[in-house]
């Protein structure tokens, strides 16, 4: 008995393994996303429990109770990412109730300083700021109730996060950021 194997049969087999193949990368693509926040809950959340990866990547996890934010002044030029709605001079933040992680602040430097000097209370729970750039490395870490003078001389362009990790902390912050 001989199998012949036609056009139709080919052409299905190709599409069969470009099935597969789709498959297999959509697979690994959702598992480091949920790789990233696996051990993560609202409830029981812990700064402690955080990885040094999930401080880097995560933009925004947890919850907020009567949140208060205003920002002013100019723009550092992010476009096109969860840092934009974050880029000003001047940052405030109060929130009577945080648990999780919070971006403050965000700036993009091209060959310069940038100089943050940011006001962190803690009147309750525990929190501190991290600083992070380019997604890649955090810079400093910041426990609160003490006044924070930040200074970074940057050499080609970088992007600045102010990062609040928190656990039913309530928590004010001011950021008023100067690059020259």
């Amino acid at each position: 008995m001989k199998i012949r194997i036609t056009k139709f049969s080919r052409t299905g087999a190709i599409i069969a393994m470009i099935f597969i193949a789709i498959m297999i990368i959509s697979s690994l693509v959702t598992r480091s996303d949920t790789d990233l926040y696996s051990g993560l809950n609202k409830r029981n959340f812990s700064i402690d429990s955080l990885t040094e990866e999930q401080m880097l990547k995560i933009t925004t996890f947890g919850s907020t109770t009567f949140l208060r934010e205003r920002s002013s002044g100019n723009r550092s030029g992010i476009s096109g990412s969860d840092y934009k709605e974050k880029d000003y001079d001047n940052t405030y933040f109060r929130v009577k109730k945080a648990t999780g992680i919070e971006i403050i602040n965000a700036t993009k430097a091209t060959d310069s300083t940038v100089n943050l000097k940011i006001d962190f209370t803690v009147s309750s729970g525990n929190a501190k700021l991290i600083i992070v750039m380019d997604e890649s490395v955090i810079l400093e870490e910041f426990e609160p109730n003490q006044p924070i003078d930040f200074t970074y001389e940057s050499v080609g362009t970088h992007t600045f996060v102010v990062k609040l990790l928190s656990e039913k902390a309530k928590v004010e912050i001011e950021v008023n950021r100067t690059i020259t």
